[in-house]
């Protein structure tokens, strides 16, 4: 059970967190007009991202670490620095895929969100004060939950709008909702939606896996621990030549490989215990860093019995 200052904690890390979605989303609004004018509208979301992260990073302690560091596909998709210097190397437009855990997603999307790349959201989203306004703005995919049909329209219109003309890069979470496992490998099966539009632009896909991040977030627990989440860049597919008759395969073979990769990274790294939290907080689940530090602990005991 959380103790009351756990609890208080955790939701004055909330309120300020909350705070600065307002702020962020209240420069995106200014953002994406400022930006349509310069013909920029691209960067909207890109530096409200970055925004929010570093307004967040402070009180929140949660980084982001390419397990593959600067790899050829993070240098050709996602790189920002290879877009700001004008480098051949990075290459939009493609749809980016990755497993959809919990709400520090959002952090993430802030973290290595690129340049000229547009999100997917639930279209209720829409209408939410300063964030759907942002959203609104900055060229933001709305789909449907509720309609299927009304969703794979919207996607096969953002192929041609989108990708194809304004030639923007569409970030998507293709289970659609989060999933919140606590076990790494897991993932919720994959909505096709995005591999229709991959396929109908003829655009590569580009997954990014996600370590589990159940041992830094548990929002039942009210628990929220500093640490590192890593990420990995896989190889991106080409759609060149795929049809429609071709999505479910296409689909089964990115969620192979997803499934794959996030049971390779396992577990996020958590970089110390904050708000009274004890190790029975994850459920029996240990972090290197918890097993670590018991194997230093039982080191000393051995040591000083052996002096005494």
């Amino acid at each position: 059970m959380p103790t009351a200052l756990q609890k208080t904690i955790f939701y004055l890390k909330a309120i300020y967190i909350t705070a600065a979605v307002i702020v962020s989303a209240s420069y995106g609004v200014v953002a994406s007009i400022v930006l349509a004018f310069f013909r920029r509208r691209g960067l909207a979301q890109y530096t409200t991202g970055r925004l929010f992260y570093y307004l967040a990073y402070p009180v929140l302690r949660i980084g982001f670490r390419f397990v593959d560091g600067a790899s050829e596909n993070y240098a050709r998709y996602l790189s920002s620095s290879s877009w700001w210097s004008g480098s051949p190397e990075f290459l939009r437009p493609c749809v980016i895929l990755s497993n959809h855990q919990s709400a520090l997603d959002v952090l993430m999307l802030g973290r290595i969100f690129p340049p000229y790349c547009s999100v997917t959201s639930k279209a209720s989203l829409r209408w939410v004060p300063f964030l759907g306004w942002f959203m609104a703005l900055s060229g933001t995919v709305f789909l449907d939950r509720t309609n299927s049909r009304a969703s794979v329209a919207t996607l096969s219109s953002a192929a041609d709008s989108v990708l194809a003309r304004s030639q923007q890069s569409v970030f998507m979470f293709p289970e659609g909702t989060r999933s919140g496992f606590k076990v790494p490998g897991l993932l919720t099966p994959l909505k096709r939606g995005a591999f229709h539009m991959a396929v109908q632009a003829q655009i590569p896909i580009v997954p990014i896996a996600v370590s589990n991040t159940s041992n830094l977030f548990d929002p039942s627990k009210k628990m929220v621990r500093p640490g590192t989440i890593k990420l990995k860049v896989l190889d991106p597919i080409p759609t060149e030549g795929l049809t429609r008759e071709d999505v479910p395969q296409l689909a089964i073979k990115v969620e192979q490989m997803l499934e794959e990769a996030i049971k390779e990274l396992g577990y996020s790294e958590v970089s110390g215990q904050i708000d009274g939290d004890d190790d029975d907080d994850q459920d029996g689940l240990e972090t290197p860093l918890v097993q670590q530090q018991q194997q230093q602990q039982q080191q000393l005991e051995q040591l000083e019995q052996l002096v005494v």
